[in-house]
């Protein structure tokens, strides 16, 4: 019995990137049926994948340790018990269902054998031919002899997969992620970097509605209900407040460029204050219940109590929905900058007015992924290669953080990216001036990248320099200008 896998599910059965098979489907390594593919022809291509393999997920548990500075607890990962009986349930009706399907093909080829062995008759001889062939061919097949061994391991994985996380399907967007344990249907989704509309954590904004047009989901808190019984009568449910208990699809538009998010103001609390050399790392925490609803690469404007005011990129992800992060710099404006580094403290308050700009990623491209940061243009970089990690899809990311002080401010977030992840590459490169910004990546990021064409490029950067490093690439690399994307960095 043929079973179809999409292709973010098979990507994380045997360990590998979305992209990755995208990739082999095209050059024709890998046979997909719509979209899907035949969990037979994934073990032809990954022949030695095995139950005990779990290094993707060992990985992505490391990412999420690491890069996003948090501890998951035990509840968050694994289903509690009613999720997983019904996710057990389910699954053994399905094993039943199969069984029984199995049981009555066997029937039917008990019967049919010796009803074929008996064939004959007056027939043509092209015709007796073609008969006796078939006989053989046939007999031969119920010894076993040309029949494919079934990928045991490779369904027994897809099996536990199962059990640990469902996977959601977004209409009319097709995009794809995974609920882990009993993880509410919103956070599982901006974690896979899927951009669903929300606007608060108590499920009193109603922001987060969607529709489930198959599967079933339960709900897991008694925060507010803001939808009608007519709503729900039609199947729409708050993905804040409820979980996938299996596999499921919704219907929802989700956000794909700064057209579709509002700008929002709302009041945050300073959280944490940190001075690396002329940077302030700003952590701040949400109040009252507010989110605000971005897309990585977006920046904020900032007013502080004194009144002082400037633009910053915002460094945190949409799949850290826990709080929001940004890199102030000694180039702000200079009241700015004397009040972030003299008086700014914890427990604060600051007003965000986010999000603007469309420095974001292209969730549609595979293509290998390369980042330029300049100095604290860094910030801006951090939410684009945080959004990638979350997407899974680009088979390569290479950040090049170009510095002017003893070493980039968060060189340690960026090894710990480089120890979790094997496609994560980082180049970190002194510089002292542009001439020799401009030395250091024609001598490093070129040679590094034969076929760096085939990437695609983000740079964040002054905005001389973000001129000069696009105009080095297209010279020296021949990179198309379609495949850059420039930022400057926010100072305003």
């Amino acid at each position: 019995m043929t079973q179809y896998l999409t292709l973010s599910r098979a990507a994380r059965l045997v360990g590998t990137k979305r992209g990755s098979l995208q990739k082999k489907i095209r050059n024709g390594e890998l046979i997909a049926f719509e979209g899907m593919l035949d969990i037979k022809e994934l073990q032809r291509v990954y022949p030695n994948v095995e139950l005990e393999d779990s290094t993707m997920l060992e990985k992505v548990d490391r990412y999420i340790e690491n890069a996003l500075a948090k501890r998951l607890r035990k509840d968050a990962v694994l289903p509690d018990a009613e999720t997983l009986m019904e996710r057990i349930g389910i699954m053994s009706q399905e094993l039943a269902a199969a069984q029984a399907e199995v049981s009555r093909y066997a029937g039917l080829m008990n019967e049919l054998k010796p009803r074929v062995a008996s064939l004959s008759g007056d027939y043509k001889e092209d015709t007796f031919e073609a008969i006796n062939h078939f006989k053989a061919w046939f007999l031969h097949a119920l010894e076993g002899e040309e029949l494919e061994p079934l990928p045991d391991s490779l369904l027994a994985r897809e099996a536990f997969l199962r059990v640990m996380a469902a996977h959601v399907r977004v209409m009319p967007s097709g995009q794809e992620f995974f609920s882990e344990g009993s993880t509410d249907v919103l956070d599982a989704g901006l974690r896979g970097g899927v951009s669903l509309p929300y606007g608060c954590t108590d499920g009193s904004c109603g922001r987060c509605r969607v529709k489930l047009v198959s599967g079933g989901i339960n709900r897991i808190k008694d925060d507010a209900q803001p939808l009608s019984d007519s709503d729900i009568s039609n199947g729409y449910f708050l993905a804040c407040n409820h979980t996938a208990v299996t596999d499921i699809v919704i219907d929802v538009d989700v956000a794909g460029s700064s057209n579709d998010v509002e700008v929002q103001q709302l009041s945050l609390q300073v959280q944490q204050v940190e001075r690396i050399d002329n940077t302030i790392v700003v952590q701040c925490r949400y109040q009252d219940q507010q989110r605000l609803q971005f897309l990585s690469g977006q920046f904020a404007r900032l007013q502080f109590a004194d009144g002082s005011s400037s633009e910053a990129a915002i460094a945190s992800c949409p799949c850290d929905d826990s709080a929001l992060q940004f890199h102030l710099s000694d180039q702000s404006n200079a009241g700015f900058w004397q009040f972030a580094a003299n008086e700014l403290q914890a427990g604060q308050s600051v007003m965000v007015k986010a999000p603007y700009g469309d420095f974001m990623l292209d969730a549609e491209s595979s293509r290998p992924l390369i980042f330029i940061a300049v100095e604290n243009g860094f910030a801006a970089i951090k939410s684009l290669i945080e959004h990638a990690m979350a997407i899974n899809s680009a088979d390569e990311i290479r950040l090049y953080w170009l510095f002017s002080a003893d070493k980039p401010y968060l060189n340690n977030l960026c090894r710990s990216w480089a120890d979790a992840l094997d496609e994560f590459h980082y180049m970190p490169l002194k510089v002292a001036t542009d001439i020799e910004l401009e030395q250091s990546l024609e001598n490093r990021l070129i040679p590094d990248c034969q076929d760096i064409g085939s990437h695609d490029i983000y740079i964040c950067a002054p905005d001389d320099s973000c001129l000069s490093i696009s105009s080095l690439l297209e010279r020296k690399a021949a990179v198309l200008d379609k495949r850059i994307r420039l930022e400057p960095i926010r100072a305003n």
